[in-house]
């Protein structure tokens, strides 16, 4: 028995030698090979753990198509289902009450069946400081969508939405979770994403248009313009209005040393006062070309006695007339005893005079 029990222990001795799992040369060889299976398998266990919060993550991601699906009705239905199951009605009764109030403002077809993402456009909205194009004006031009708001129906969507953020997540996510609350809140995540689109573009727009009437490509004034536009500022049209937008007009009140005339077969250079306004083109189709410049102007036009470059337009008996200026293309036309049609570019020789 006792050679059994050796023979066997020699046996399990030269398998674990064969098998390089005996002896320290054994050990030895099989380590590098460990060592790689360790590392796979523990590269492997992470990568099942962390599975499950990748696969969460990326169903928490909200859903950007919904926002062409989802109408003013699935925001209100997600409010009313939000009040019911949170029990406001009993644990808050004011949220209740504002949230009923609001929903049955909005609570109209003409309403309900509008799409999120119009709603959410901020040139969709009426009330008094909102003006439709001229093209809707002239009925040239229709919406996409039959416009159903009413006036005061913007800023309760706008309600509605501040009320469901601030008060339907903390109160609901303990009764039924978070992933349910998401699901039910969807039609609120999507309006939020519109209207943070439509910020981003109105924002973009907004500065778009400071820069075309003050940025580098635009006309250079002089220091009685740069004066009389300031204190225009406070005038409707010259100022910014109440939403931030630029006013579209500016004065114009220039001393012009040369535009040019022929006389006689004869080219001729007269100095002209101008004094009218310019009027920019918020068109973003326009501002590139000399046939669709960045703005127009339109005024009275006064020039001298006589026909001369660098003359004052005051001195003698005058001649007036007017101009029109088609971005920098400018024509004037002066009558009189002498009358006179003459061109000139938009330009500044000296800076801050003339």
């Amino acid at each position: 028995m006792d050679r059994d029990m050796s023979r066997a222990s020699g046996g399990i001795r030269a398998v674990q030698v064969a098998h390089g799992r005996g002896g320290a040369s054994g050990w030895s060889r099989r380590l590098p090979s460990l060592l790689l299976r360790a590392t796979f398998a523990g590269c492997l266990a992470a990568g099942l753990a962390l599975a499950p919060i990748a696969v969460g993550a990326q169903q928490a991601r909200f859903d950007t198509s919904l926002v062409r699906t989802f109408t003013v009705a699935a925001l209100v239905t997600a409010a009313r289902t939000g009040d019911s199951l949170a029990g406001f009605r009993a644990s808050n009764p004011a949220t209740h009450q504002r949230l009923q109030g609001v929903i049955s403002r909005l609570d109209r077809p003409e309403v309900m069946r509008l799409p999120l993402a119009l709603v959410a456009r901020p040139e969709r909205v009426t009330g008094s400081t909102r003006q439709a194009r001229v093209a809707f004006v002239a009925r040239a031009e229709r919406p996409a969508n039959a416009p159903g708001l009413a006036e005061y129906d913007g800023p309760a969507l706008d309600t509605l939405a501040m009320l469901m953020a601030q008060e339907l997540p903390r109160a609901l996510e303990p009764l039924v979770g978070e992933d349910s609350t998401d699901r039910l809140l969807e039609p609120l995540e999507a309006f939020n994403f519109a209207r943070r689109g439509a910020s981003i573009a109105m924002s973009l727009e907004k500065l778009r248009r400071y820069e075309r009437k003050y940025g580098p490509g635009s006309p250079r004034l002089n220091g009685v313009e740069v004066l009389l536009n300031y204190g225009a500022q406070w005038l409707p049209g010259f100022r910014p209005n109440v939403e931030g937008w630029p006013g579209a007009l500016e004065v114009v009140a220039s001393y012009v040393p040369m535009y040019l005339t022929v006389v006689d077969g004869n080219g001729r250079a007269i100095a002209v006062a101008e004094l009218g306004l310019r009027r920019y083109l918020w068109n973003k189709d326009f501002g590139n070309s000399l046939l669709k410049p960045a703005y127009l102007s339109l005024g009275l036009a006064v020039a001298g006695e006589r026909d001369a470059a660098l003359a004052s337009p005051l001195s003698g008996g005058q001649r007036f007339g007017a101009f029109f200026g088609w971005g920098e293309a400018k024509i004037a036309w002066i009558g009189g005893s002498e009358k006179r049609l003459m061109f000139t570019r938009q330009m500044q020789l000296v800076p801050w005079v003339f």
